[in-house]
């Protein structure tokens, strides 16, 4: 089951079963051997913690930046905002693993908030915010400005981080003025 797991991470674990079953069908041709095997995975709720298990040893933290890094080469085609940086605090010697993200519009938006812009966004006030259930074991920093002709709240930036903390909340606002310089 283990190995089934870990070269097919998204499978359900239904399909290990099947493929399993019908591997032994296929190779021994004996039914008797087939019904046995099936008896070890008659427990679904086995089969789901097991690959829980192999999924958490892979990627321990729950995701993977190899695959953020993959995801932001093919961002910054379309618009270099979309995942503007990624950090993996263990890589790094950093105390902060983030992910810092915002599109070309609403940097655009947040220019038009600085004072003096005369832009009716100039007089609106942003909402910072944390979301503690959006990305699996971290915090989702949101910095928010209610849009005067939408009517509407419009989430400017966001970042994914470990925890809500001093350090963090000093790492949201360095992103956001580099952004918007």
């Amino acid at each position: 089951m283990n190995n089934f797991f870990k070269e097919n991470s998204s499978a359900k674990p239904s399909q290990c079963a099947y493929e399993s079953l019908k591997a032994t069908l296929h190779d021994t041709k004996d039914v008797k051997d087939v019904y046995e095997k099936a008896q070890g995975y008659a427990d679904y709720k086995k089969l789901q913690n097991v690959k829980q298990k192999v999924v958490e040893s892979i990627n321990p933290l729950g995701h993977s930046f190899d695959a953020i890094a993959t995801i932001k080469e093919a961002a910054d085609k379309v618009d270099k905002f979309l995942i503007f940086r990624a950090e993996d605090g263990r890589l790094s010697g950093s105390e902060n693993t983030f992910v810092f993200r915002s599109s070309r519009e609403k940097v655009e938006m947040m220019y038009q908030m600085q004072r003096g812009s005369g832009s009716s966004l100039a007089e609106q006030y942003c909402f910072l915010d944390a979301e503690h259930d959006r990305v699996q074991k971290m915090k989702t920093i949101n910095l928010s400005v209610e849009h005067p002709a939408l009517k509407e709240l419009v989430t400017l930036a966001s970042m994914d981080c470990q925890s809500e903390s001093t350090n963090t909340l000093s790492e949201f606002w360095s992103q956001v003025n580099s952004v918007s310089v």
